[in-house]
């Protein structure tokens, strides 16, 4: 089934479920009372909260070729849905009616139908969902770590037909292993894999990009997609590696990466958005200082140097949510079941609320709502030396949330940290209107299932 086909299909069957969901609550609500009109009555202002509730769906990844649609997942969405639902029909009186019972059975009997019905959608459609034939030409330890990724995720929608291992390198155990998979070690075989297996991607290593693209040209009259090993690893785990992507291919597809209006409209939305929670900001801060004095000795807004767009240093401004001599020993990174967390700063921690003063920088322009996590200036000069292109995280604001801090967990060491960066370049090269929502969608599932630290 085509990726567009498999999405329509889902949110028609979708919307099905969720109009079934109403009847089936309805029904059971108002039984012997129960009537057309009563039926069609809620039908009206729940097609508006289904509308919300399948755009939340969308930016959740349930309609993308690669989603392993975890039950955690869909509860997460269901719940912000929930939340939505509700601000909806009691701060919007318009449709005169406050579905409590309705709603609550609604969303649970909906989530019941929707986990069903994607769990059989993945056993039914698994083997006729149309798979994109790989093959990758030429063997690093990059090509083999996306090999081995191809390999083993039976969500993707690409399947590795072959290797092409010009290098003629030594193959680790679990790839001979791999009896269905064509290795090779001439170029000259790419024409006949094509035929044989039905290539439709071609994926070239760093090394061989360059040299052999004269060979390759002619395959665009056959409808074959080249890649790069950095754009086909953007695409499919929606990063940039950052060890096998070299200064030429970011001076190529980094062009326009200014995005003037993008950033215009952005920084209005960010002010927009900071001015209408600030009473909310001003309510929260009355607790939070009483519990925070309460807890432990010390100042209750913690200020920090950070790195910033442009490499501009700025002060950002915290909830305090570590003990007061917790770097005595100098800068270090939070790590999981820190001691030098408080009580209180766990909390904080957890629910993000210790980064609200943050608003504060928006207001003023250090930072933005969405964008890379801005870092300390002692650890920029360390990672800037050991990992390449940290440098153009500096290109854009720094965000109160973005794309690495959804896509990963908290960076305690320098390997995680790069994996951040990765996640970090593929938000500025592709950042939008559309993908800042996405993240904003999974910043409240994150602040749901509680994984700050």
């Amino acid at each position: 089934m085509k990726t567009g086909l498999k999405t329509v299909f889902l949110i028609i069957v979708d919307l099905i479920l969720l109009y079934a969901a109403l009847f089936l609550v309805v029904l059971y609500r108002y039984q012997i009372k129960f009537d057309f009109y009563m039926f069609t009555r809620h039908v009206i202002p729940f097609s508006i909260v289904y509308i919300i509730w399948i755009i939340v769906f969308y930016f959740w990844d349930f309609y993308t070729l690669k989603q392993t649609w975890d039950f955690r997942d869909i509860f997460k969405a269901m719940f912000m849905n929930g939340v939505i639902a509700v601000i909806f029909f009691y701060i919007i009186p318009y449709f005169q009616i406050q579905p409590k019972v309705i709603l609550l059975l609604n969303s649970a009997v909906y989530y019941i139908l929707f986990t069903g019905w994607r769990y059989l959608f993945k056993i039914i459609f698994r083997d006729i969902t149309q798979r994109n034939a790989v093959v990758i030409i030429g063997l690093d330890k990059h090509s083999l770590k996306l090999a081995r990724s191809l390999l083993t995720d039976t969500e993707t929608p690409y399947v590795l037909s072959a290797i092409i291992n010009i290098d003629n390198i030594k193959l680790p155990k679990w790839l001979k292993q791999k009896k269905e998979l064509d290795i090779l070690t001439d170029f000259s075989y790419v024409n006949s894999l094509i035929k044989k297996k039905s290539i439709s991607i071609i994926i070239v290593n760093n090394k061989w990009y360059s040299e052999l693209f004269q060979g390759l040209y002619h395959l665009i009259h056959k409808g074959i997609d080249l890649y790069h090993i950095a754009s086909f690893w953007e695409l499919y785990n929606k990063s940039i590696p950052i060890y096998t992507t070299s200064e030429l291919w970011f001076l190529e597809n980094l062009r326009g990466f200014s995005k003037d209006l993008y950033e215009k409209q952005k920084r209005v939305l960010d002010l927009i958005i900071c001015f209408l929670l600030f009473p909310v900001f001003i309510c929260l801060s009355l607790f939070i200082v009483f519990a925070i004095r309460f807890d432990s000795k010390g100042p209750v807004i913690y200020k920090q140097k950070r790195v910033g767009k442009g490499n501009r240093q700025f002060f950002i401004y915290k909830y305090r949510t570590m003990v007061t001599d917790a770097e005595k020993h100098g800068p270090q990174w939070a790590k999981k079941a820190d001691p030098r967390i408080t009580r209180i700063g766990k909390i904080l921690r957890v629910i993000r609320l210790d980064e609200m003063p943050q608003f504060i920088n928006i207001i003023k322009g250090d930072m933005n709502l969405i964008g890379p996590r801005a870092e300390r200036p002692e650890f920029v000069k360390l990672l800037s030396k050991q990992l390449p292109h940290y440098d153009l995280r500096h290109l854009i604001r720094p965000g109160l949330t973005g794309w690495a801090q959804v896509s990963f967990d908290y960076a305690a060491s320098l390997k995680d940290t790069a994996k951040k960066l990765e996640y970090d370049l593929y938000y500025l090269k592709n950042r939008s209107h559309l993908l800042d929502i996405q993240i904003f969608l999974k910043t409240i599932g994150t602040i749901i299932t509680r994984k700050g630290r």
